[in-house]
């Protein structure tokens, strides 16, 4: 298994409708580089469209638990489960 998808079962693990990739933890906890931290979101965001994910980037509206919402500042990214 390659880094993305364990960090991604970790990711569903914890919550499978919702995941949430924030600044902290791709940059501050794996030590990512901004060029770096781009490329393994690209990962995800490929691996989870597989998985039947939709993505939403920083300040992008998604819907959630029935409720309009705005992907946060410190938020890098966020994978909504299709039902």
């Amino acid at each position: 298994m390659n880094p993305v998808d364990i960090y991604i079962d970790r990711k569903i693990k914890l919550n499978s409708n919702i995941i949430i990739f924030t600044y902290y933890e791709l940059r501050v906890k794996l030590n990512l580089y901004e060029s770096e931290t781009k490329e393994f979101l690209d990962m995800c965001e490929d691996e989870l469209e597989d998985l039947g994910y939709s993505i939403y980037y920083t300040g992008e509206k998604y819907f959630y638990d029935n409720k309009s919402l705005v992907v946060k500042e410190n938020q890098l990214m966020v994978a909504i489960k299709k039902k």
